[in-house]
């Protein structure tokens, strides 16, 4: 059983490295680029940001490379209080996945038959939590049950078909 810790990775700068990579949904246009909040993580780290985009929706995403994984807490913490910086910068629902986990742009935007597995911890603007993942457990992620429930707070942008 391989802890999540070595398995949970980003590519940044062309290296694979540890990390996590986190993701919001806006209306297009609708994403202000505030600087990704790294002091929030004990340890630091390096971000690289990117925007994925349809007619009616954005998707902010940013690898975030981490200098060392947090200890006990801190895990929880740091993750809890980045997604909650998306959601309070406009975003219908914060998530966080990794290198290598399904991903599917709307329409299919946490749909179980497409992003099964993909989504690692996610919070939404009414504060629901959920953080899946234990560094020292195997990787681990949401129910799709979750999946079908996070659709219903992007509605009209998780759903749009281009």
């Amino acid at each position: 059983m391989t802890p999540a810790r070595e398995v949970l990775r980003v590519i940044h700068g062309g290296e694979e490295l540890p990390g996590v990579t986190f993701y919001g949904l806006v209306p297009r246009g609708g994403w202000a680029h505030p600087d990704f909040p790294v002091d929030l993580w004990v340890s630091g780290g390096r971000v690289e940001e990117f925007m994925l985009y349809g007619e009616v929706w954005e998707i902010p995403c940013w690898d975030f490379a981490l200098n060392a994984w947090p200890s006990g807490d801190g895990w929880s913490k740091s993750v809890r209080e980045t997604l909650q910086w998306i959601c309070e910068n406009g975003s219908t629902v914060g998530w966080m996945s990794a290198e290598g986990r399904p991903f599917c742009d709307p329409p299919f935007l946490f749909d179980p038959g497409c992003m099964s597995g993909g989504v690692l911890a996610y919070i939404t603007p009414d504060g629901n939590f959920e953080c899946a993942v234990d560094l020292d457990g195997p990787l681990q992620s949401v129910q799709d049950g979750t999946l079908r429930s996070l659709r219903s707070y992007g509605r009209g942008l998780v759903d749009a078909v281009e």
